[in-house]
């Protein structure tokens, strides 16, 4: 004889699950979870290694206490401004985990508009010298270079006046280990131009230049990068006779970004374009 059992029909696919159907969905769901949820740990522990790895490039903030004797002084070391770039350093920091190669840096003033006269300075008999911003028009339109005037009548109690083109010429550095950091030179006329601001720091319409610092590297992966920064001095700087004490400070213009790869020629033919639209 056959037994012929009628079961009632399920409504719907739920319903239709036993006990131990339910054991085992649920066992499938927790086992997916587990899945995901050590898939994202891998994902995330990789990228926060990566990240980790990544170089920070940044400037270091540099106590100074220099003797400003005359315009020319420089401050790192005792003398005169050397041609083009100081004997004054500022740090470049790499506090990332892996090195950088190939850097190269550039600057550019900021405020550089803002510092033009109008007409030739004459010495001050206070100071004993003159500095002059002059914005010469080139053949391009809209296209300008700027130099820096310079006449003194107290230096070795010589008198003499020099001119300096304020370019942004290109420097280099081989490497940035990480944790280390490389020095690098600040160019001759923004020490030249600190020292008039604060030789006549009882002017009150004098105005501070402000220096962009443009860096370049290459990561352990050949990927160039470009960063830009802000450097300054803060206003709670002491001058007391020739002593200066102050600090150099910075803020970040603009964050690494990725760029093409250029020869040491096709930098320098950049930055020389940019330095002619520089306003």
């Amino acid at each position: 004889m056959y037994e012929i059992i009628i079961k009632e029909a399920c409504n719907g696919f739920w319903s239709c699950l036993t006990p131990t159907n339910w054991i085992q969905l649920i066992a499938v769901v927790i086992a997916m979870m587990a899945a995901i949820a050590s898939w994202f740990a891998i994902f995330t522990q990789q990228r926060n290694h990566k990240k980790n790895k990544e170089p920070i490039i940044v400037p270091g903030i540099k106590n100074v206490e220099a003797t400003i004797k005359n315009i020319l002084s420089d401050w790192d070391e005792e003398g005169r401004v050397p041609k083009k770039f100081s004997n004054t350093k500022l740090p470049i920091w790499n506090y990332g985990g892996s090195p950088v190669f190939n850097v190269s840096y550039c600057y550019y003033i900021e405020n550089i508009d803002d510092l033009v006269d109008t007409e030739e300075n004459e010495i001050s008999r206070i100071s004993g010298h003159s500095i002059t911003v002059i914005k010469n028009e080139t053949k391009r339109e809209d296209n300008y270079d700027y130099s820096l005037q310079v006449k003194y009548s107290n230096i070795d109690q010589k008198k003499g006046s020099h001119s300096k083109d304020i370019l942004p010429l290109l420097r280099t550095v081989d490497v940035i280990k990480p944790n280390e950091y490389s020095e690098i030179l600040l160019p001759d006329y923004f020490i030249i131009m600190l020292n008039d601001f604060f030789i006549n720091t009882h002017l009150q319409d004098k105005k501070q230049p402000i220096l962009q610092l443009k860096i370049f590297y290459d990561d352990v992966n050949f990927q160039a990068w470009e960063q830009q920064f802000r450097v300054f001095i803060p206003e709670s700087f002491r001058m007391k006779g020739e002593e200066l004490t102050t600090s150099f400070h910075y803020e970040i213009i603009q964050k690494k970004k990725k760029r093409k790869r250029l020869t040491i020629q096709e930098n320098e033919k950049r930055i020389k374009k940019k330095a002619r639209h520089h306003k």
